[in-house]
């Protein structure tokens, strides 16, 4: 059989950064750079693609997908494993159950015998 796996810690919990309660790039712009923010969609994605907020973001969201990465190579990992478990316990279950079975089934009726002198 195969060498019983340590448990290993939970990961940490994934948290996303606080978004901010204040935009001071916003607060500086006049009149006429917002409404072109409004208007233009590459200004906008500009804008924000500039924000530390959303750098942020994104630095969470790769973290969390390489812990999912990580996580999908142990479970692949351990596919064999549990295939081989799987087998092993299916042989168990088709030739080592029945005589067990009949070794209780056996030892069970002696005890009602004798509980019953």
């Amino acid at each position: 059989p195969p060498p019983p796996q340590q448990q290993q810690p939970p990961p940490p919990q994934w948290r996303l950064p606080m978004p901010p309660s204040e935009f001071p790039e916003l607060e500086g712009m006049g009149t006429t750079e917002l409404q072109k923010l409004l208007l233009d969609d590459g200004a906008y994605k500009d804008f924000v693609g500039g924000l530390g907020y959303l750098q942020q973001l994104e630095g969470a969201l790769e973290a969390q997908r390489a812990q999912n990465t990580k996580r999908a190579e142990t479970t692949l990992e351990r596919a064999g494993q549990i295939s081989d478990l799987r087998n092993q316990i299916a042989v168990i279950c088709s030739s080592e159950e029945p005589e067990v079975r009949a070794r209780f089934n056996e030892l069970a009726g002696r005890q009602r015998k004798v509980a019953g002198l």
